[in-house]
């Protein structure tokens, strides 16, 4: 499945007795699928479509649904007699005066009345929504290509930032090492091999070798992530937070200047990350 944003915008319309019904589709991010459908008078027929088309293609966003002007479809209103013969059975068998019912007494019943629409006119307004979601998915779809080739960018070059940091751990420890030396060699309590030991215990205490190999480790996840057929955005903010995670640790741990520079601008870019994330379902 390719990587699809939550945020999207469609509009489709269609002709029916000379009135032009419209339907627009708007989608922003959410952790969850959020549906909202709006109409100028209600009507479950259509609601109930698009929300099941809705939920079967999306799984995250907030989305609304926008249906206008389709007022005059509706043909006539008829009363529902099955549900009226009902009623006076009732009354017959609890013994209620049998008298004959008006408007009033009826009216407030729900599923009293029956709204008659003409089949086809019905199926072309289920096509024109259809066609604003499938207008929607295109447009998800279209910024999620976006997404996912700003995303691999900016992964690559987390990769060339943790491979000039690793390319300079060697240097940064030999450094390390001759100030040390230096610096206890003033003492003549300390022997070489105690100065090596400590030397030895100041390496370990900076080591970053567990989270250059971990960061790698999460940059192929993510790369594999992107090829999976799968909702994404879920597992790349777990990723993204468990890179980040060890870039803050080694950014940390690392006392060296340039290395430290590389560490924080890995910082900024799987922030960047995260926020681009956000987007996708």
């Amino acid at each position: 499945m390719p990587v699809e944003s939550m945020t999207g915008f469609s509009f489709s319309k269609a002709s029916i007795d000379g009135n032009d019904i419209t339907c627009e589709i708007r989608s922003v991010n959410s952790k969850f699928l959020d549906i909202t459908f709006k109409a100028s008078h209600k009507s479950s027929i259509f609601e109930v479509y698009a929300l099941s088309k809705l939920k079967k293609i999306f799984s995250r966003g907030k989305i609304e649904v926008k249906l206008s002007n389709f007022d005059h479809i509706a043909q006539k209103i008829s009363i529902n007699q099955t549900l009226l013969k009902s009623l006076r059975g009732e009354l017959k068998e609890n013994h209620l005066v049998d008298q004959k019912l008006n408007f009033g007494d009826i009216k407030d019943i729900p599923g009293i009345f029956v709204i008659d629409s003409k089949p086809k006119k019905v199926t072309k307004i289920k096509s024109l929504i259809n066609n604003a979601i499938q207008n929607l998915k295109s447009a998800r779809l279209h910024e999620g290509a976006e997404l996912e080739g700003i995303i691999l960018g900016k992964s690559k070059k987390l990769d060339k930032i943790v491979e000039s940091i690793s390319k300079m751990i060697p240097l940064i420890n030999k450094n390390r090492v001759q100030t040390l030396q230096k610096k206890l060699s003033q003492f003549h309590s300390f022997t070489n091999a105690e100065i090596l030991s400590e030397a030895s215990n100041h390496i370990i205490k900076h080591d970053v070798s567990e989270e250059l190999e971990r960061i790698g480790f999460h940059l192929k996840e993510i790369q594999k992530l992107l090829k999976k057929k799968c909702d994404h955005g879920k597992h790349l903010d777990v990723l993204l937070q468990e890179l980040l995670r060890e870039m803050n640790t080694l950014s940390v741990k690392v006392d060296n200047i340039k290395a430290k520079k590389l560490a924080i601008d890995g910082r900024i870019l799987i922030e960047e990350l995260r926020e681009q994330a956000q987007n996708i379902q």
